[in-house]
């Protein structure tokens, strides 16, 4: 089995705009589960805002991840669909 690790760094929000846009949830389920508006996360996602730590990291337990990890790991197992 292959794994791959990415590490969390300022390079982040790329990865995690990737993971949302390809996860089977909509950006508004992720805007609800985080109570912002739709058009803040997509601001986020965009680069249009700085994306905090703190949002980093509900982001990523939203899609599976451990925030506490320094890395991502993503196999073919890891379902984004939780």
């Amino acid at each position: 089995m292959s794994e791959l690790y990415i590490k969390v760094d300022e390079h982040t929000v790329d990865i995690i705009k990737s993971l949302v846009r390809n996860s089977s949830f909509k950006q508004k389920y992720f805007a609800e589960k985080l109570g912002i508006e739709p058009s803040n996360l997509s601001a986020y996602l965009n680069g249009k805002k700085k994306m905090s730590k703190e949002l980093c990291s509900e982001i990523l337990e939203l899609l599976g991840f451990d925030p506490r990890n320094p890395y991502l790991v993503i196999n073919n197992k890891k379902k984004i669909n939780k």
